[in-house]
């Protein structure tokens, strides 16, 4: 039986140093000390720093929140992808999905008022402005 080859890989080595060192001073920590840092540690992460008086989030918070961001941000995509995008052209351009043709039908009033109801009332305030002040419109 021939003895196997192995292929000489000086990153597997450093590793495998690296790992034998770590495991050595870890193993010189006593069980006392190393629960005093994970409790440090785990305070850090978890409870506001003493003092920081500026209301910033813990680093739990705020990994919390990226992480709620990042769920919700991927929810709200995927239902409007499904509900109301739309990729089909027409001879004026992209054809309106049915679920944004329908809200625009019920609340054509809505958006009208929205869209041009200020600059209606800006001119109108304006025309009783010059009015009162003497000025012809």
């Amino acid at each position: 039986m021939e003895p196997e080859i192995k292929v000489y890989d000086s990153n597997a080595i450093i590793q495998n140093v690296k790992d034998k060192i770590k495991d050595t001073f870890v193993g010189l920590i006593p069980d006392t000390e190393w629960e005093q840092m994970i409790k440090t540690e785990m305070n850090k992460f978890f409870n506001k720093r003493e003092h920081d008086d500026k209301g910033r989030p813990t680093d739990f918070e705020r990994v919390t929140k990226e992480e709620i961001e990042k769920i919700l941000r991927g929810k709200i995509t995927t239902y409007l992808k499904e509900n109301y995008e739309s990729s089909k052209w027409g001879d004026n351009g992209l054809i309106v999905n049915d679920n944004i043709q329908k809200f625009i039908t019920e609340n054509a009033d809505k958006i009208l008022l929205s869209l041009i109801g200020g600059m209606i009332q800006s001119n109108v305030n304006n025309m009783i402005s010059t009015m009162q002040n003497g000025n012809r419109y």
